[in-house]
């Protein structure tokens, strides 16, 4: 029964509600069957391009390099992460397997391997940028803007694992804000490198 603030009111109301969450539940469930089902592409693609610059048939910059495999780590990890769906309880906020396959700590570990390969995918290309530009404009590569770029990375990497660390000892969702903040400055240091 809708309590008297809810915006469901009436038979009316109650099948807004119900048709509405039929609704939102076929939209995620057709999300994850189809990112479950890019993960097989993305790894045979993967592992066609590291098999490629390994043979030689391609010499890749050190970006290149790094970026395949680290796609390829986190798409794997992706995979572990996904293949089991976690959500949090609307009565407490605490994360629950909804199949029970993979435990939650397992999963946040895929995840922050996931996040880290990525943030290396980030890092590399940003470098790579500002290194190949300064060479092209004859110019020397800032100090300082590398270092920042380094120094939010570790910031991000400590901190997503200390958030998921307390997320898991505590299953509190006061930890997933801090998760977000940790992340907050390499984002902010990736848009200042875009908008430079």
């Amino acid at each position: 029964r809708p309590g008297r603030f809810s915006i469901y009111r009436g038979k009316r109301g109650i099948a807004m509600a119900v048709s509405g969450q039929f609704l939102y539940m076929c939209f995620c469930l057709g999300t994850y069957a189809a990112h479950m089902a890019s993960i097989p592409f993305w790894l045979c693609y993967t592992i066609r391009e590291v098999s490629r610059q390994n043979r030689g048939k391609v010499v890749p910059t050190r970006y290149e390099f790094w970026a395949a495999r680290c796609l390829f780590v986190g798409i794997f990890m992706d995979a572990i992460r996904g293949v089991d769906g976690l959500y949090d309880t609307v009565e407490d906020g605490s994360f629950v397997s909804v199949w029970g396959r993979v435990t939650v700590g397992a999963r946040f570990a895929a995840w922050w391997v996931r996040d880290m390969c990525g943030f290396i995918m980030l890092l590399n290309l940003h470098e790579f940028i500002l290194g190949w530009t300064s060479t092209a404009l004859g110019a020397h590569t800032q100090r300082s803007l590398v270092m920042s770029l380094r120094g939010s990375f570790v910031v991000a990497l400590v901190g997503l694992a200390a958030s998921f660390y307390g997320i898991l000892l505590t299953n509190r969702q006061l930890w997933q804000a801090i998760t977000m903040i940790a992340v907050l400055p390499y984002n902010a240091v990736c848009a200042f490198f875009c908008v430079r």
